[in-house]
C-alpha cells in the first residue's frame, strides 16, 4: 500500500529553519508542502482538514503499511500508531498523551498511555469543537499528586481510583479525535473504515496502561 516514507516535522523547526525554498511531493495523498523563508503551506485536502480543527502534526511517518502520528491538539500532545493493512479489523487504538502544567513553581510533565475503542466513523466532516476538559480533568488529578514513578498495569488500583468517574468522559473525547484522525486517513491515503472493528476489546471507557511522569 505504501511505497514511501514521509516523515514530516512540524512546529519549532520551521523558525530555525535556513531561508530557502524547498518543495517535496509525495505521491500517496496527493500531498505538496512548500517550505519558503519560515513559513509552510500546505496544499492537501488532508492537511487542510486538520488545518480547520487546529491539529499542530509534529510528525508523520508512514512505512510498511503502519502509520505514526504526533500531533498537538489543544494543551496536550498525542502520539498513535495505526496499522494500515489491517484497517477494517481494528477496534482499540493506543494513544501516548502528554501534558505539562506548572504547580508550585514547578513544571510537572506526565505521559499516559491509553487504550480507546474505536466506534462508528462519521465521514460528513462536520465543523465540531474537540473536547478534552475530561482528558484535562484527569491530567490534573495525577498532576497533584507529584508523582515520583510510573504507574503500569500491576497498579491497577491506583489507575482506576484516578480514572473514577471520568472513564466514559474520556471514552467520549477520544471519540472525537479518532474522528478526525480516520478522516484525515481516508483523505491521505484514499482508505476507510467503517470502526468498530472485529478485536475482543470494546468497551464504553477507556483503559490506562501507563502513567509516566517526564523529568
Amino acid at each position: 500500500m505504501l511505497n514511501r516514507i514521509v516523515n514530516i516535522t512540524a512546529g519549532s523547526d520551521f523558525k530555525n529553519a535556513p531561508k530557502k525554498t524547498q518543495s517535496q511531493r509525495y505521491e500517496r495523498g496527493n500531498f505538496y508542502q512548500i517550505f519558503e523563508g519560515h513559513d509552510s503551506i500546505s496544499i492537501s485536502p488532508a492537511y487542510n482538514f486538520l488545518t480547520r480543527h487546529k491539529w499542530k502534526i509534529k510528525e508523520l511517518n508512514a512505512e510498511d503499511e503502519k502509520l505514526y502520528i504526533d500531533f498537538i491538539l489543544g494543551d496536550f500532545e498525542f502520539a498513535a500508531s495505526i496499522n494500515l493493512g489491517q484497517i477494517n479489523q481494528i477496534s482499540t487504538i493506543e494513544y501516548t498523551v502528554i501534558k505539562e502544567k506548572e504547580i508550585d513553581n514547578l513544571i510537572n510533565k506526565i505521559a499516559v498511555t491509553f487504550i480507546v475503542n474505536l466506534s462508528k466513523i462519521d465521514y460528513s466532516e462536520a465543523d465540531y469543537h474537540y473536547s478534552l476538559t475530561n482528558i484535562d480533568a484527569f491530567f490534573n488529578r495525577i498532576m497533584y499528586l507529584k508523582l515520583r514513578g510510573d504507574l503500569t498495569v500491576s497498579d491497577r488500583k491506583a489507575i482506576d481510583g484516578l480514572l473514577d468517574g471520568l472513564g466514559r468522559a474520556i471514552q467520549a473525547d477520544f471519540d472525537l479525535i479518532n474522528n478526525g484522525l480516520f478522516i484525515f486517513i481516508s483523505k491521505y491515503f484514499n482508505i476507510k473504515t467503517s470502526g468498530s472493528g472485529s478485536g475482543i476489546f470494546h468497551s464504553d471507557s477507556v483503559i490506562v496502561t501507563k502513567i509516566r511522569p517526564i523529568t
